[in-house]
């Protein structure tokens, strides 16, 4: 297995010849960039892991199914503990309009990120 660090200093070297020009016009840009890449490819991804019913709920949202044929196939059958059966269909609708607003907003800013430059 190869060390961590070394592999980081060979791309780090190859990084320098490649973008030399980049990197003497805007050297702090220019490391910013690489690591916004390098997060990008590198796990974990951003916030918590996705919900399967939440994400089934929305792709059958999106293909125009009602709330109670959403309801019959991602919520379980019984609802244990102290939830009740409309606390759950309450929780599965946020959780679907939450995911939906933070597509929109980060949609937004990378379109604002991306007309600023």
């Amino acid at each position: 297995m190869k060390d961590l660090q070394a592999t980081t200093q060979e791309f780090a070297a190859l990084l320098r010849i490649e973008f030399a020009s980049e990197i003497e016009q805007d050297g702090h840009g220019f490391k910013r960039r690489v690591l916004r890449f390098l997060k990008a490819e590198l796990p974990p991804g951003p916030g918590r892991p996705r919900t399967e019913a939440v994400t089934h709920a929305t792709e059958m949202l999106a293909q125009g199914k009602t709330w109670r044929q959403i309801y019959a196939e991602c919520l379980p059958r019984s609802i244990g503990g102290h939830d009740s059966r409309q606390l759950t269909q309450y929780r599965l609708r946020c959780a679907v309009r939450s995911r939906r607003n933070a597509h929109k907003r980060r949609k937004s800013l990378s379109n604002f990120s991306a007309n600023k430059n």
